[in-house]
């Protein structure tokens, strides 16, 4: 006992480090959009919140869904005759203060755009009627006039195509590249750190991952990252490794890859593999899912039919993590704070389960004492939670005598779960995890710790006024 006290009041005023898991919970938004092809998350209403976005390639539907801020979503069709719809992006296009819609359809060839009146009354204007084998469709500031232009990935024209955006929604298209072979994908960024907007793409014919030089008047030079990436279906580029400069991410599903490019600032790439067996890499985007300030990867695998997440360690070791190994024909992927906690969620697109799924980050972080001065307990120990009872959260402590694989959960009144808090593989030591309990009702629960050699129940009480 007396160690733990002096634990409790060590960890007030000595350093701790924070490990941190996630819980991953499972939200259909809609089960039955036929051929979901592709997820996009943004406000599309103005109200605070984040609105979801999907394409339908065989519904032929650009759809949003209408979050009421407490995720409850309410379909609205915006276009419901886009044949063959691949892919959906949304931003400001026409720079009116509300976000419209873009989209890309493969066999219908179009890149089209749907213009939002500000109360998400959406009419849809022809960027490019003929952009044969539409596939994906981006937008940014390519010229840098202050309006917003488009991008365009074609996979049977085999072009890279953007269009001059002149302020006022009239669209000129340029080709930046007409024979990159099966062009699939997308993407731009200042690549080189001139102050432009370079231009990426992945070919899943050519197996190409490629950046195209913007030299600031828009003649773009084009430089191979990556010529023998099988079936190179995805690209996304983020600073990686922290060091100031843009890496290249890919996705091939052929290869099966989930892949990284370094960049050494210079604009020479070192490649990375960070999973090398993630059957029908579709997709491929990064962010920091786990709150550690670094960026983690996140894939879908439409023949795994899988969403998974790496872990980035800070220095480039990636640890995968399965959010969802069910998820039929994953097809496309992609992460935001959906739910407004402060932790980004996960959200998928299914073409042959027909779904678009949110899953919701339950982050959950361990504290744990490196003060030197608390001894490691002679025991496996699930102490008294404090406070108890409690309003809105709890901290849970517990010791382990050594090395342990360590679940702990939470149980209702029937001996249900109502969450994991802790299911991983800790050292030896003392530890404590918080529970946020805002979002139930007041209550008994239970709190149960459990290892290959201990279970332990304890009661606790949330009471809130």
């Amino acid at each position: 006992m007396n160690r733990l006290i002096l634990f409790l009041l060590l960890s007030l005023v000595m350093p701790v480090a924070l490990f941190s898991q996630i819980n991953w919970s499972r939200h259909t938004i809609d089960g039955s959009f036929d051929g979901a092809a592709c997820v996009y998350a943004t406000d599309i209403d103005g109200d605070g919140d984040v609105d979801v976005l999907g394409a339908g390639g065989v519904a032929d539907d650009i759809t949003w869904w209408e979050n009421d801020g407490s995720q409850n979503f309410t379909v609205h069709t915006i276009e419901g005759g886009f044949n063959g719809a691949a892919c959906v992006y949304a931003t400001d296009l026409d720079g009116d203060g509300d976000v419209d819609v873009l989209g890309a359809a493969d066999v219908a060839d179009d890149i089209t755009w749907w213009e939002n009146d500000g109360s998400q009354n959406f009419t849809g204007h022809t960027i490019e009627g003929s952009f044969d084998g539409a596939a994906c469709v981006y937008a940014a500031d390519l010229d840098g006039d202050g309006d917003v232009d488009v991008l365009g990935a074609a996979d049977v024209a085999d072009d890279i195509t953007w269009w001059e955006n002149d302020g006022s929604e009239n669209f000129t298209g340029h080709t930046i590249e007409g024979s990159f072979d099966g062009a699939a994908c997308v993407y731009a960024v200042d690549l080189d750190g001139d102050g432009d907007v370079d231009v990426l793409g992945a070919a899943c014919v050519a197996d190409d991952i490629t950046w195209w030089e913007n030299n600031g008047s828009e003649n773009f030079t084009v430089h191979a990252i990556e010529g023998s990436f099988d079936g190179a279906a995805c690209v996304y580029a983020t600073d990686l490794d922290d060091d100031g400069d843009v890496d290249v991410l890919g996705a091939a599903d052929v290869a099966d890859d989930i892949t990284w490019w370094e960049n050494n600032g210079s604009e020479n790439f070192t490649v990375h593999t960070i999973e090398g067996s993630f059957d029908g890499a579709a997709c491929v985007y990064a962010t920091d899912l786990d709150g550690d300030s670094d960026v983690d990867v996140l894939g879908a695998a439409d023949v795994a039919d899988d969403i998974t997440w790496w872990e980035n360690d800070g220095s480039e070791n990636f640890t995968g993590h399965t959010i969802d190994g069910g998820f039929d024909g994953a097809a496309s992927v992609y992460a935001t704070d959906l739910d407004g906690d402060g932790d980004a969620d996960v959200l998928g697109a299914a073409d042959v389960a027909n779904d678009i799924t949110w899953w919701e980050n339950g982050l959950v972080g361990i504290e744990e004492n490196h003060g030197g001065t608390a001894d490691i307990p002679g025991q496996f120990i699930l102490a008294s939670t404090h406070p108890n009872p409690f309003n809105s959260s709890t901290t849970i402590s517990f010791g382990l005598p050594k090395d342990s694989y360590v679940t702990i959960r939470i149980l209702n009144l029937l001996g249900q779960e109502v969450t994991t808090l802790v299911d991983a593989k800790l050292q030896a030591g003392w530890k404590s995890v918080r529970f946020d309990c805002s979002h139930l009702s007041s209550g008994i629960y239970f709190v149960s710790m459990q290892t290959e050699q201990y279970l332990a129940v304890k009661r606790i009480v949330l009471f809130k006024q």
